[in-house]
C-alpha cells in the first residue's frame, strides 16, 4: 500500500504474483483502496491446480510466464 501511494498511479496498479495468497492480498488491498489488478503466473504447468485456484478466486489475468507481461500490457493500452 505504501509503495502504491508513492507511485501515485491514478489508473491503477498491476500486482503480479504466483500464488492464491498473493491474489488474496490484492483482494484485501482493494477493500481499502480499490486500484489493484492481479495477474497470476502459473509457471510451466498452466493446467495445474494453481491455475484453477487463480480462476476460482478471480484473478484479472493469468499468464504462464512473466515473459508474457509485455504482450498483456500492450493489449490493455
Amino acid at each position: 500500500m505504501l509503495a502504491a501511494d508513492h507511485v501515485g498511479a491514478s489508473k491503477g496498479i498491476l500486482y503480479v504474483g504466483d500464488s492464491v495468497e498473493d491474489l488474496m492480498m490484492t483482494n484485501n488491498a482493494n477493500r481499502v483502496r480499490p486500484k489493484f489488478a492481479f495477474c497470476g503466473i502459473t509457471g510451466a504447468a498452466p493446467g495445474s491446480r494453481r491455475t484453477a485456484l487463480l480462476v476460482e478466486h478471480g484473478a484479472d489475468a493469468i499468464l504462464e510466464s512473466v515473459n508474457d507481461l509485455p504482450a498483456l500490457w500492450s493489449s490493455v493500452r
